[in-house]
């Protein structure tokens, strides 16, 4: 309610005769008093209240006092301030029981609480205004404020008569158009059509172009909607809008007229209207609720635009409108939601993160970082979208949102194979929501990312907890496969066997039961369990499975024999594969082990013939270059050198082996071949290009050290100072392979042992000695001897004929002993060369034991 004009002249004569105690007061109360009524009265409710607290504060004595305090009761009210208003107000009326405004604190306080929506206190309060002071200048507006609580109360009748009661003569002419309108809204409210249109059409008519008359065009407009007269209804929020836009006060009225014209046109189809209505009670209103209404219909009828382009393009104009509105983060969110659907993800991008950036702790926040996490996806950015999946799963607070981040990060850790992250995150995603959607697949996820992690008991533990919580699923079947599978990764090859039979055993043979029997009979080969596994092969022979399962299982079982010791049944499986299974894989490593068995013989023109077979009749298959190789081993066991390096060429020189991982071994064996023929120069040319061209492997360590050997060799087929130089050139390169972080110690140990030698044929003895006992001597923490057998004795007994020479014989005889106990092949010539120096020096050696 607004104060009357009555109550302003009151005031305002009030002020006329306030006279204070002294002169100083009356100067500086008068002044304070005069603010604030003028401020009162042209509406600047902030100045008014803190001259009119001011005055009450510091002359509260002051002769109009009650009438300060009952404008300061009504500046709260007008204001907003619910509890302060009924505060000061309940506590001024009882301060002023019989006051010149005691009808007026009664109706300001009713006021107070009708503004705080405590109804049935208001209503007592304007009944008591009316009984009490029936002829107070607030009567009208306490029947008015009577009503208003009535209708707010729900009682219709009561309400109606109470407006109808408002005398025409006392009230103003603005109180009997609302009064009048209220009539309508109680009629439109008890459904009574017929009577709300009287009531509402009556107001339009005698208050044209009045606040009043504007806002029931509105409620003309509800009545319209509720009949199902949607042009009508549209019609008439059209002229309540006329209205308020000649009336700026009427902002908020004026989103409400929005709102609703937005949803007649949303229920007519007419989609752009309505998207234009919500935009403008979203841009009029002050109200939270009306924006975020307004917003989450534009959304909702954003889809059902014909052309998704001008769907997006309005959302697009919305957001534009209002960049720092937190409340549009709906619409910001559908927009990028739309543009990622239309895959236009770059742009969809964008405003994902406008509005996580922007508006972190909104709601739509967590669904803008999932988008944005998915465009990246679809952009191919895999480490920028796990990084967003990321950010949802801490950001998040609905489980299934978190779920299907970590469930993402696991997809993408996956198809980075890093499988133990992977696992990690499904396990996460589990924890997340165990119940939810995403749970079986997670759970099987996470069995199948540990599996590959090498994580046998974690993957067995999530397919038995898969199993017994999905027995019906789809991956069901699958799942005891892979169980069966850890189970042997755990080497608990009776369980395995157990759980791959229930694939077959007592049901009807599922689609991977062959694959399951397959799997059994790995499981018992993996358990040397031989002879079963090839009966289990028979069986599944039995069965007259499909051309590659035959072929694995004839393949298998032959291989099941061979590692029993049965060769030639082996043999008889391996010839059965080559001839009814030529095309397979198996048949190549069916070639393959007769030619090694061939090799292993020492049989090396059967070896190399047929290892020769496999590049010939199955080109570019995996193995075809290892099949050269050995092929070339074989022709170079015979002593066929030159058929040897033309192997080798093949190898080296067909782009069909441009990557084959034996180029290097191919390159060494080349330069092999040569050496034996004693080709040493050319030998060392091509034992150089290993370690140039190989320079990041082992064959390159081992290269280096057979160039030391080329030039050891050269030194004997050159006149004295070029073959002192070769000696030098050998310790250079030995020296090296002792660098080289990569060979290995047997590798060092003959490296060093021929540094020493090299050294012998210097002439440098005390060099070579040292290097001899380098060998013999050297150990890991543990004692154990690093140098191989062949290396150690023969350093071993060269350093001891070094020192023999000397006539050092303890030294010698300490050598010898450390041969002996070596336990190497050695130890019983280093026994008789100890026994012999006994003989011989026995005082020298008398303490050696």
């Amino acid at each position: 309610m607004r104060l009357k004009s009555q109550l302003l002249l009151v005031v305002c004569a009030a002020l006329l005769v306030a006279w204070p105690a002294s002169a100083a007061e009356t100067r500086s109360a008068a002044e304070l008093w005069r603010t604030g009524l003028s401020a009162f009265r042209d509406g600047i409710y902030d100045v008014a209240e803190r001259q009119l607290r001011a005055l009450l504060t510091a002359y509260p004595k002051f002769s109009n006092t009650e009438e300060a305090t009952l404008l300061l009761g009504e500046t709260m009210v007008l204001t907003g301030q619910k509890e302060a208003a009924l505060q000061w107000l309940g506590a001024a009326a009882g301060k002023f029981p019989s006051g010149r405004f005691a009808d007026a604190f009664v109706f300001w306080h009713a006021e107070a609480l009708a503004h705080a929506g405590r109804w049935k206190e208001a209503d007592a309060r304007y009944r008591e205004l009316l009984a009490k002071f029936p002829t107070s200048d607030y009567v009208s507006q306490a029947q008015y404020g009577l009503g208003y609580a009535l209708f707010a109360l729900g009682s219709f009748s009561e309400a109606d008569t109470t407006f109808g009661a408002i005398s025409p003569q006392l009230a103003s002419r603005e109180l009997l158009g609302d009064a009048a309108l209220m009539r309508g809204r109680i009629a439109l409210a008890a459904k009574n059509y017929g009577a709300a249109e009287s009531h509402f059409q009556s107001v339009t008519e005698q208050f044209p172009n009045t606040s009043v008359g504007w806002q029931t065009f509105y409620w003309l407009g509800q009545l319209r909607r509720e009949q199902g007269n949607l042009d009508g209804a549209a019609a008439a929020f059209d002229k309540a809008l006329a209205g308020s836009r000649a009336a700026p006060a009427m902002a908020a009225f004026a989103a409400q007229a929005w709102l609703a014209l937005g949803e007649v046109r949303l229920a007519q189809r007419r989609w752009t209207e309505a998207a234009a209505a919500f935009r403008g009670a979203f841009a009029r209103s002050t109200s939270e609720a009306v924006k975020r209404s307004a917003v989450t219909q534009l959304n909702a009828l954003a889809p059902h635009i014909a052309r998704s382009e001008d769907a997006i393009g309005l959302l697009r104009a919305f957001v534009d409108e209002h960049p720092q509105d937190a409340l549009t983060t709906p619409a910001l969110l559908r927009l990028a939601q739309m543009l990622a659907a239309a895959k236009r993800h770059e742009e969809a991008l964008v405003f994902f993160q406008r509005l996580a950036t922007q508006f972190p702790q909104s709601e739509e926040a967590p669904a803008a970082l999932n988008g944005a996490a998915w465009s990246q996806l679809a952009l191919g950015r895999p480490a920028e979208s796990a990084d967003g999946f990321a950010q949802v799963a801490r950001a998040a607070k609905d489980p299934a949102l978190v779920a299907q981040a970590c469930f993402k990060m696991g997809d993408l850790a996956f198809a980075a194979n890093d499988f133990e992250k992977a696992a990690n995150s499904y396990e996460q995603s589990l924890r997340a929501d165990p119940r939810g959607q995403l749970a079986s697949e997670a759970l099987w996820q996470l069995a199948l990312s540990a599996a590959k992690a090498g994580q046998a008991d974690r993957s067995a533990a999530a397919l038995e907890k898969f199993l017994a919580a999905y027995p019906q699923h789809p991956h069901t079947d699958e799942a005891w496969l892979q169980l069966g599978q850890a189970y042997v990764a755990q080497c608990r090859y009776e369980r395995a066997w157990l759980t791959f039979e229930k694939l077959w055993v007592g049901r009807e043979p599922g689609k991977l039961a062959m694959q399951a029997r397959l799997a059994a009979a790995a499981a018992r080969e993996s358990a040397g369990r031989w002879l079963e596994a090839a009966q289990n092969y028979e069986e599944i022979l039995a069965l007259k499975p499909a051309e590659d399962v035959a072929a694995l299982a004839v393949f298998e079982r032959a291989h099941c024999l061979a590692r029993e010791g049965d060769e030639v049944g082996a043999r008889r499986g391996f010839e059965r594969v080559l001839k009814e299974f030529p095309k397979t894989s198996q048949a190549v490593e069916a070639v393959f082990w007769m030619a090694q068995q061939h090799f292993n013989r020492k049989e090396w023109a059967e070896a190399q013939k047929l290892f020769a077979t496999v590049p010939q009749r199955w080109v570019g298959h995996r193995l075809a270059d290892s099949a050269l190789l050995w092929s070339a081993r074989a022709a170079l066991n015979r002593q066929a050198y030159k058929e040897a390096r033309d192997i080798l060429e093949e190898l080296l020189r067909n782009p069909a082996y441009r990557t084959s991982p034996w180029r290097a071994d191919a390159r060494l064996l080349e330069a092999e071949s040569l050496a034996e023929e004693s080709k040493f120069a050319e030998a060392l040319l091509v034992f150089e290009s290993v370690t140039r061209d190989f320079a990041d492997t082992l064959q390159a360590d081992e290269a280096l050290g057979r160039q030391g050997d080329c030039h050891f060799s050269l030194a004997t087929e050159v006149p004295a100072n070029p073959k002192l130089e070769r000696y030098q050139q050998a310790i250079v390169v030995y020296q090296q392979v002792l660098n080289s972080l990569r060979a290995s110690p047997a590798l060092k140990s003959q490296a060093r042992y021929k540094i020493g030698k090299c050294q012998e044929k210097l002439g440098e003895t005390t060099k070579a000695l040292e290097s001899y006992l380098a060998v013999i001597y050297e150990a890991d923490a543990q004692g154990k001897i690093l140098a191989e057998p062949v290396w150690f004795s023969r350093a071993g007994f060269d350093a001891g004929e070094l020192l023999e020479s000397q006539g050092r014989w303890a030294e010698a005889a300490k050598v010898y002993l450390r041969l002996m106990k070596s336990g190497f092949p050695c130890s019983g010539q280093a026994r008789q060369r100890l026994e012999k120096i006994r003989t011989d020096h026995p005082d020298a050696v008398r303490d050696v034991k």
